[in-house]
């Protein structure tokens, strides 16, 4: 497991989010942890195409079938779907996505990039389309943080189980786990909006005990670095700082940015 998360970091990573309109596409390959953006207009599909050759695992909707479009290479290359599960079938994925990430930009609807593209909007186009990508790798981001993704039902909010996690990166309860374990603080980094006291957007806290929920996950109670208690769900969460930086690190899995 160790070499392949080596492996994974080694890689070069995007996220493309690509639009077609007859024989014409306009894209957006988003590196990252960079998270350097490069934007392809209609009638750019050669350089497009070479750009994503240069990539070893891509990120996307489909993006398997995206490099099938502009002709690219599939050898030697890891393709992951993060379109939401099957099982969510009745909701938009821009529905879905928004669930979870209410605080980003919604996903651009396939009538808007047709508007902007017979508009000559390309400003609006390619903007939009970064737009898209950034939200697309926060969602990746807080998947694989989290394990899941959310949904709303008639039952209220429940968590949908995703093996999107490929290059075995720690997650939020292998994280508070071992801490609980270990007895040891983490910084967590919670949903924008969900602030304690202070108004900060993270907290230190040393978790004593889990309770397992079935539908909307586990809440972590313990106390923070002033010894107030604190309980805290999966759901409130969007990242932390690795224990092995001494929890003291830049946010790890956060989806609160766009492309962090």
């Amino acid at each position: 497991m160790a070499e392949e998360r080596r492996r994974f970091q080694a890689a070069r990573k995007g996220v493309l989010r690509l639009h077609c309109l007859g024989d014409e596409v306009a894209a957006c390959v988003l590196r990252f942890p960079e998270g350097e953006a490069r934007l392809f207009p209609p009638g750019n599909r050669a350089a497009l195409r070479q750009t994503l050759e240069q990539l070893d695992f891509v990120v996307g909707f489909d993006p398997r079938g995206d490099f099938e479009r502009v002709d690219a290479d599939l050898e030697g290359r890891r393709f992951l779907d993060v379109a939401p599960p099957f099982a969510l079938a009745g909701r938009r994925v821009s529905d879905v996505v928004h669930d979870n990430l209410p605080w980003l930009p919604r996903l651009a609807q396939p009538a808007e990039y047709a508007r902007w593209w017979t508009e000559g909007n390309r400003g609006e186009l390619l903007a939009c389309l970064e737009r898209d990508a950034r939200t697309i790798h926060a969602w990746y981001r807080l998947a694989v943080a989290r394990e899941s993704v959310a949904c709303e039902t008639a039952y209220g909010v429940e968590l949908w189980r995703v093996e999107w996690n490929l290059g075995h990166e720690p997650t939020l309860r292998d994280t508070l786990d071992r801490a609980l374990k270990e007895r040891r603080a983490v910084t967590i980094e919670l949903v924008p909006g969900c602030a304690f006291s202070d108004g900060s957007s993270r907290l230190r806290m040393t978790p004593l005990r889990v309770i397992h929920q079935e539908l909307d996950g586990p809440t972590y109670d313990g106390f923070l670095e002033d010894g107030q208690p604190v309980a805290v769900d999966l759901l409130s969460m969007v990242g932390f700082a690795p224990l092995d930086e001494g929890g003291q690190g830049s946010v790890s899995g956060s989806a609160a940015g766009s492309s962090d």
